[in-house]
């Protein structure tokens, strides 16, 4: 398991100690972390009876993973459980925060040239982050995805919160307050 650092009645405060970040996630959430690499048993466990996240999580499990955390919501439609994931990476030395920022949009744009990505700016208590938000279909389900691109210290954080479109809207909150907690330290 990842390591928990605090709890609330709202959220369970996790850490990445290796990676530089914490996050909040509701205390119902399954959570794993790259810090103690899952086991076949654990990813099984996190699955539950949805493989739908198999792949992700077996590739969490790699050494090379840029993956560093995942949680998934087990009471969440069973189709496409609600979840957040947690990218990090090193980009070449000299990369900027808006390098950053714009090689992140256009990988989506890459990715999914037919979504329509709405991006802002917002600040976080880890500093600026550029907000994406958006709408697409992954293994045939519609999904709405919200992405918290950090940059700090030299060191990319991509923070992935996907639901349902329909549970989009009811999830807003919660949404908000583990964006809040998102920390690169």
């Amino acid at each position: 398991d990842p390591q928990k650092v605090g709890q609330t009645a709202a959220l369970t405060q996790y850490e990445g100690a290796s990676e530089g970040f914490s996050v909040g996630v509701p205390p119902a959430w399954t959570a794993l972390s790259a810090d103690q690499r899952p086991t076949q048993e654990e990813i099984d466990e996190a699955l539950g009876d949805n493989p739908t996240f198999a792949p992700y999580l077996e590739a969490m499990a790699g050494e090379d993973s840029l993956i560093k955390f995942m949680a998934v919501d087990p009471g969440a439609d069973p189709q496409l459980p609600t979840n957040l994931n947690i990218v990090v990476e090193s980009p070449p030395a000299g990369f900027t925060r808006e390098q950053y920022f714009d090689a992140s949009n256009a990988q989506i744009d890459q990715l999914l040239p037919t979504a329509s990505v709405e991006a802002d700016h917002v600040s976080l208590p880890a500093g600026e982050a550029l907000h994406l938000s958006y709408e697409h279909r992954q293994a045939g389900f519609p999904v709405a995805v919200d992405q918290y691109v950090l940059f700090e210290g030299g060191t990319g954080y991509t923070l992935t919160f996907t639901t349902l479109p329909d549970e989009r809207s009811r999830r807003t909150a919660a949404l908000g307050r583990g964006a809040a907690s998102r920390e690169a330290e």
